[in-house]
């Protein structure tokens, strides 16, 4: 089960007190924890659906831990569909979010091409492009700065900040993972991608 990955990546890190699982489903539950994760508490309903955005289930999740006397300093949620997270930037991620100088510190890695140069196109039948920045367009894509995003795999966190603070990635410390292992599962084309991502690493 792909939980099992980001279950087996945090054991292997060997920094845990504690790997929790968070969810409203009975079957979800039941797998975290033949994998070895404790699932202490389900999931609150009102928080269960494809809206609710995760910093706020986190939130609510480390408020009730701690509400229940245990005083969580440092903690990181670990994305249930992120099978290429590895135990290294983990630890990479808790050395940076341990010297406590920012809320939060989270996985990135680099855009494969200019983001610069990007294009929108119509919505109609027509498939018309345009230039996002038109004044780029003669540019080198080599020639502009490097970007990054987030690579959906894992966020740390200081606590008592993390609950206090409006969420940003702003301020925010990075830990740098190559694109290789990077593949954001929301669809299931990007389900197929990972598939064959993770036999080319195997083989390898």
């Amino acid at each position: 089960p792909i939980i099992a990955y980001s279950i087996n990546a945090a054991k292997n890190a060997g920094i845990f007190d504690r790997i929790l699982v968070d969810t409203d489903d009975e079957e979800i539950a039941e797998i975290a924890k033949e994998y070895g994760a404790e699932v202490p508490y389900m999931r609150d309903k009102n928080l269960a659906d494809d809206q609710t955005p995760m910093v706020i289930s986190m939130k609510n999740y480390l408020i009730k831990l701690r509400e229940n006397g245990e005083n969580v300093e440092f903690a990181t949620c670990i994305y249930a569909t992120a099978p290429f997270v590895r135990s290294k930037e983990l630890k990479e991620g808790y050395n940076l979010i341990s010297n406590k100088k920012s809320a939060v510190a989270v996985g990135v890695t680099s855009f494969p091409y200019c983001v610069f140069r990007g294009m929108v196109i119509s919505e109609d039948e027509t498939n018309i492009m345009q230039m996002k920045w038109p004044e780029n367009a003669l540019k080198r894509s080599q020639d502009f700065p490097e970007m990054y995003h987030d690579t959906g795999q894992f966020l740390w966190m200081y606590v008592d900040r993390f609950i206090s603070e409006d969420f940003s990635f702003n301020g925010a410390q990075a830990v740098f993972t190559p694109r290789y292992l990077v593949q954001d599962i929301d669809t299931l084309e990007d389900w197929e991608r990972a598939e064959i991502m993770y036999k080319a690493l195997n083989n390898k």
